[in-house]
């Protein structure tokens, strides 16, 4: 019997259940590895404690992985030293000689999910250790929620011009317009008075018995007098 420190109120204790995350994959470090006997004792595994970093729902979440490296069926050592392959090329070890090589390394898991099973719940496994620099699986594509209309293609940068008013004139090809100049505009001319000129004066008659005398020729555009 354990005599507890204080009492509880049970309806405000959380409720038990398991934190199941998502198929997909996670940025994860190995935060600890114990050596631990097989149920019938023929055997070694290896507990290995994963624990998801970097994710904004499910950062801390730990998820045990056994590797049976010690084992009397083949298939269980063959399957244990890939697992331990694939971690160790996961945090660029080289050459493997105690599991504390591994913690502490950033790298990425790819995550599944082991549906419930008689009285076991539903738990995550790891599927795949790879190292952090690798591709990971894409997310969904994000769909707006009901309501929210999508947004318009972005316009390219540049200038409008203003409509063109019917009947103005346009400018030269290959020449710009200028902003804000009103065409130019013609004064309209009035032609210059022009002065009338005087007839010519006919010549006197010539007395009789004298000799005529030459008149000087008469310029037509001389101002009168």
């Amino acid at each position: 019997m354990v005599q507890l420190a204080q009492q509880y109120n049970v309806h405000e204790m959380p409720e038990s259940g398991f934190l199941v995350a998502p198929e997909g994959d996670y940025f994860a470090i190995i935060k600890a590895t114990e050596a631990k006997p097989t149920k019938d004792g023929q055997g070694t595994f290896i507990e290995t404690k994963v624990q998801l970093i970097e994710h904004p729902q499910y950062a801390g979440h730990t998820i045990i992985d056994r590797i049976n490296y010690i084992n009397n069926s083949a298939e269980a050592v063959r399957i244990a030293e890939g697992t331990m392959r694939a971690i160790s090329e996961a945090c660029n070890v080289q050459v493997l000689s105690a599991t504390e090589q591994w913690h502490g390394i950033p790298i990425i898991v790819t995550v599944g999910i082991e549906p419930a099973s008689g009285q076991f719940q539903a738990r995550n496994s790891i599927l795949a250790y790879k190292p952090s620099g690798a591709p990971v699986a894409p997310p969904q594509q994000m769909t707006p929620p009901a309501g929210v209309a999508p947004q318009p293609t972005a316009v390219q940068p540049g200038y409008p011009q203003a409509p063109v008013q019917p009947g103005t004139p346009q400018p030269p090809a290959g020449t710009a317009p200028v902003q804000g100049a009103a065409p130019p505009m013609s004064a309209p001319t009035t032609p210059a008075a022009v002065a009338p000129v005087a007839p010519a004066q006919p010549a006197a008659p010539p007395v009789p018995g004298t000799a005529p005398v030459p008149q000087a020729p008469v310029d037509p555009n001389a101002p009168p007098f």
